[in-house]
């Protein structure tokens, strides 16, 4: 892997246009469908360019908080519709909003209906030991209340083989460097040693009437 090759700086322009791209972002998925629903699951990114490339990089604060003000609505919807499937089926449902820190390009919204809970019940490790219990201050906005929803803190995880880092000295010097000392947990799958590595935080947030399973 040539990280060396792999740029994602140059300067964001065009303003107004990304903001109603964001606008038409959160219109678009708002409505949860009846397809979806048939589905059992779903999820919806934060797939805005040039934030989410190959080579990620992070929105400048207050556009953050307007994604995430859009995330919280389609949340909130998800799960209103989602607590009327259930009225009229019996089915329990859990919607989760996911917000990760610092790689806040990962956060997204995912629901799931009746037996697919079980798949979403322990998406991501145990927190560090001095995780906060909530997302932290920078994301508080006078347009959302992020007390609304019942967080849970978790860890954002990477994965790496071994026999990988063997193959690509870069990388490889890159997770000493970084990475080996953030290792969660090492695995021997069939002979071949796997590492999980924390990346950052995680908060798991859902609204009462959503649960797992």
């Amino acid at each position: 892997m040539n990280l060396k090759a792999l740029s994602n700086r140059g300067k964001v322009r065009g303003w107004p246009r990304r903001l109603r791209q964001l606008e038409a972002y959160q219109q678009r998925h708002r409505r949860l469908g009846d397809a979806a629903l048939a589905e059992g699951r779903g999820w919806v990114k934060l797939w805005f360019d040039p934030w989410y490339r190959l080579v990620r990089r992070e929105p400048p604060t207050w556009l953050r908080r307007r994604m995430l003000a859009a995330l919280l609505d389609i949340h909130r919807a998800w799960h209103e519709r989602l607590a009327e499937h259930e009225r009229e089926t019996g089915e329990p449902f859990d919607c989760q909003l996911w917000l990760f820190d610092p790689h806040f390009m990962g956060s997204q919204v995912v629901f799931s209906v009746g037996e697919w809970r079980a798949g979403y019940r322990d998406t991501f490790p145990p927190p560090r030991g001095d995780a906060p219990p909530r997302p932290p201050a920078i994301y508080d906005d006078p347009a959302y209340r992020l007390g609304a929803l019942d967080w849970t803190p978790g860890t954002e995880a990477g994965y790496v083989w071994q026999e990988d880092l063997d193959d690509d000295p870069e990388w490889a010097a890159w997770f000493e460097r970084w990475g080996r000392s953030r290792i969660i947990d090492t695995h021997d799958v069939r002979g071949k040693c796997h590492y999980s590595y924390r990346l950052g935080d995680v908060w798991v947030g859902r609204l009462p009437g959503s649960t797992p399973a």
